[in-house]
């Protein structure tokens, strides 16, 4: 074969390469439009924006099943970010939803009493929260005996909050509270660092509540927790925070039972959150939103 006719199949190819992924990404917004309309139609029915998600999503995986053109047209990584980012898109202009991505989170009941906030009382956590204290009206500490005792405060009712050591710079990730978290879960509406033993360097304490607290952050911080069955799978949800305009700004991963379990810190500043919660309500079965909360720094 000539270097020319060479040249000219492999243009060719291009070319059919080109209008494929062309067509597969007009495919995917076409598709996205239907979505987006029927969980519209859903909501506006009744359903929580959540629930009318996920019960389109199954219905589109039984036409999958019955017909396996439907959903093999976004198998892509590009074609499924494309497919979440248009239905949110679409969410937005309904006003079902917003780019900051409040509507698919576990959302805290606003409390019309004193704020109790619980925590073992020491000098660190005192100096917590006294800095957590500033954005609220009326706090009052609530002394707890354990920090399991404090997370079952919350989870119960008694605190509308607890506070929690969560990492150092000595042993990283703290895991006894942050399973604590997990176990009762509560969800992070708040961080500060504050400098402890010059052997421990930095500690960070999390302000925790049944639900995510809808604030005006300057520059929040989004916690995801997920599991995937390979690193590829993490490294496709590294390439969507991407997409979408956010910025990865911590990663833990480690082997689990059933795969890998990744937690995963981006900021959102200037990025479709929506876009990235909807993405991961869509294709990753084990995802959970841990915080959205602005990070502080103690003197």
């Amino acid at each position: 074969m000539s270097e020319q006719v060479w040249i000219e199949n492999l243009a060719f190819s291009d070319g059919v390469m080109a209008r494929e992924s062309e067509r597969r990404t007009l495919y995917a917004h076409a598709l996205a439009h239907s979505f987006a309309d029927e969980v519209v139609r859903s909501v506006k029915g009744g359903l929580t924006l959540t629930d009318a998600v996920l019960a389109e999503s199954c219905l589109l995986r039984e036409r999958e099943r019955n017909d396996d053109t439907v959903l093999q047209q976004i198998l892509s990584l590009y074609d499924t970010i494309a497919f979440a980012g248009e239905v949110a898109r679409r969410l937005t202009q309904e006003r079902i939803c917003s780019p900051s991505g409040f509507s698919f989170l576990d959302m805290a009941e606003p409390t019309e009493h004193a704020e109790r906030i619980s925590l073992v009382r020491n000098r660190y956590s005192d100096l917590a929260f006294d800095l957590f204290a500033e954005g609220f009206a009326s706090p009052r500490v609530v002394a707890s005996h354990s920090l399991r005792d404090a997370c079952e405060e919350v989870s119960g009712g008694y605190s509308d909050y607890c506070i929690l050591p969560i990492y150092n710079e000595q042993d990283g990730r703290l895991r006894v509270p942050f399973s604590l978290m997990l176990q009762y879960e509560l969800r992070i509406c708040e961080t500060v660092d504050l400098p402890a033993k010059e052997d421990e360097g930095m500690t960070r304490y999390a302000l925790l509540s049944r639900g995510i607290v809808e604030k005006a952050y300057r520059d929040p911080i989004l916690l995801i927790r997920v599991e995937t069955a390979s690193p590829e799978r993490l490294s496709d949800i590294l390439q969507a925070v991407s997409a979408y305009g956010l910025t990865l700004s911590d990663l833990y991963s480690e082997k689990s039972t059933y795969g890998w379990h990744s937690i995963l810190s981006v900021s959102v500043k200037g990025g479709d959150v929506s876009a990235l919660l909807l993405h991961l309500l869509l294709f990753y079965d084990g995802f959970q939103a841990l915080g959205y909360y602005e990070e502080k720094r103690g003197k």
